[in-house]
C-alpha cells in the first residue's frame, strides 16, 4: 500500500474517541460506508501511478511520460495558450502563442517546483486537461497552489521537435527581477518589442509591467536570449544631447544624471542613462549574469544549438561598453 493511501486511511476510520458517541449500528455501517471509500481511494491512487507508466495509457502522465503523450495527443505545430490551475480553481496566470515544446517545458518545470508526481489527462476538442490526481492539503496557502494546467490550442503554424522532457525542463529559466537594474532591462525590452513586435518572444511581452519591469514566470532559455538582444538595442541606442535634453539632465535628482548633463564633452546620451532608478554599470552587470545564465542552459537539442549559434553571431553591444 503506497504512502497516500495510507494517509487516507488514518484520516477517514473511525477512532476509538469518535465509537464511544455512536450507537452500533451507526459504527457498523459508516465504517462500511468509509471502507468503501477508502478502496475506491485505493484504487484510485494504484490505477493513475499504473496509468502514468504506461505509455498507451492517455488518461494519466508522470514527469517520465509526459511528453511523448502530449506529443501523440497534440498537433507538433500546433499554437497553443497554457494556464495554469491553482488547487482553489483561480486561474494563477496564462501564457499564449506557445509552441507544444515552451507548453511541455513549463508544465514539467512546473510539476517539479510544485512536487506533482502524476497529472490526470482530460481532452475535449481543442482543449485537454491536466490535473493533479492527489490534493495538496498542506498549510495555510492550500488553495494557492498549483492544481493543474489547462492547455487550449488556438492555432497552427510552429514546430519544435527532438528534445525529451528532462532537457525541456532543465533548460527554462525563472524570471523575476528584483533589483532596479533588472527591472531596466525588462522596461528596455519591452520599449524595443513595442517598436518592433514581429519577432519578439511574445509569452515575456504578456508575462511583465511596462512600467515598473515587475512579473514572474518561467522561460526557455532562446525566449530570454532574444529578450536581452531587444533590450540591448534600447540600452546602447544612442541619442544627441541636445538642449533639452542636457537640461533634464541637469535638473535630475540623480546625482550622476546631473554630472553627465554638466559634462559639455558628453555630445549623445544612450538609453541606459534613462533609467534613473540604477546605474549603467548595474545594469550591464545584471545583463551579464542573465546571458552567462542562458550560456549555461545551452545543451545539444536543436533549438540550443540553434540558441547557441546566436548568442555567438549577435553579442549584445552592451557587454563590451565601458561605463
Amino acid at each position: 500500500m503506497n504512502k497516500q493511501a495510507l494517509v487516507f486511511l488514518a484520516v477517514i476510520l473511525p477512532t476509538p474517541a469518535l465509537a464511544n458517541q455512536n450507537t452500533p449500528e451507526m459504527i457498523i455501517f459508516g465504517s462500511l460506508g468509509m471502507a468503501l471509500i477508502a478502496g475506491f481511494a485505493i484504487f484510485y491512487s494504484f490505477q493513475s501511478n499504473e496509468g502514468a507508466v504506461d505509455l498507451d495509457n492517455f488518461d494519466y502522465a508522470n514527469e517520465e511520460t509526459l511528453q511523448p503523450k502530449l506529443s501523440l495527443m497534440l498537433p507538433e505545430n500546433g499554437i497553443f495558450s497554457l494556464s495554469v490551475i491553482r488547487q482553489s480553481g483561480n486561474v494563477e496566470r496564462v501564457t499564449e502563442n506557445l509552441s507544444l515544446y515552451d507548453v511541455t517545458a513549463k508544465i514539467l518545470y512546473t510539476m517539479q517546483k510544485a512536487k506533482i508526481d502524476t497529472l490526470s489527462l482530460n481532452q475535449t476538442d481543442n482543449l485537454l486537461r491536466l490535473y493533479r490526481t492527489s490534493h495538496n492539503a498542506r498549510g495555510k496557502q492550500e488553495g494557492k497552489r498549483i492544481g493543474g494546467f489547462d492547455i487550449l490550442q488556438t492555432g497552427e503554424g510552429l514546430t519544435e521537435t527532438g528534445v525529451d522532457n528532462k532537457m525541456l525542463a532543465a533548460e527554462m529559466i525563472n524570471l523575476n527581477p528584483q533589483s532596479e537594474a533588472e527591472k531596466a532591462i525588462i522596461k528596455a525590452f519591452l520599449q524595443a518589442a513595442e517598436q518592433a513586435p514581429d519577432n519578439a518572444p511574445e509569452e515575456l511581452i504578456r508575462s511583465f509591467d511596462a512600467d515598473t519591469g515587475e512579473g514572474n514566470d518561467d522561460f526557455h532559455h532562446h525566449a530570454i536570449v532574444l529578450m536581452l538582444l531587444y533590450a540591448d538595442t534600447v540600452l546602447l541606442g544612442r541619442a544627441k544631447m541636445t538642449s533639452k535634453v542636457r537640461e533634464q539632465f541637469k535638473s535630475s535628482e540623480i546625482i550622476w544624471q546631473q554630472q553627465l548633463g554638466n559634462d559639455q564633452s558628453v555630445n549623445y546620451v544612450m538609453g541606459i542613462h534613462g533609467f534613473g532608478s540604477t546605474t549603467p554599470k548595474d545594469v550591464k552587470e545584471a545583463f551579464l549574469q542573465y546571458w552567462q545564465l542562458c550560456e549555461n542552459k545551452i545543451g545539444s537539442d536543436h533549438l540550443s544549438l540553434g540558441t547557441g549559434e546566436l548568442m555567438n553571431t549577435r553579442r549584445p553591444k552592451i557587454l563590451d561598453h565601458k561605463f
